[in-house]
């Protein structure tokens, strides 16, 4: 097999775990090539570790928004703004 890091500039057809992952952002991006598009799908749909990590990953955002409208107690909200106050002296 050959190694998705060697220097031809063609996408092999079977990438490593660690491609797939350097290469996440682009792929849900949707800015990679075709071919390494194609390629990371292929991956994707046999390693169930990688297809769990993407799940979670595209997850994210989601998760951010709920925890962002969660609204945090106003005594907690100033004890908080106080302490950050207090070890922000001079920053």
């Amino acid at each position: 097999m050959s190694d998705p890091s060697d220097k031809t500039g063609k996408t092999p057809e079977w990438v490593s775990c660690k491609h797939s992952i350097d290469k996440l952002v682009e792929y849900l991006d949707g800015t990679l090539a075709p071919e390494e598009q194609r390629a990371l799908d292929r991956h994707f749909k046999l390693c169930p570790p990688c297809l769990d990590l993407l799940r979670k990953y595209r997850a994210v955002p989601k998760l951010c928004q709920r925890a962002l409208a969660d609204e945090v107690p106003e005594e907690t909200a100033g004890r908080l703004t106080s302490f950050l106050r207090a070890k922000c002296k001079g920053c």
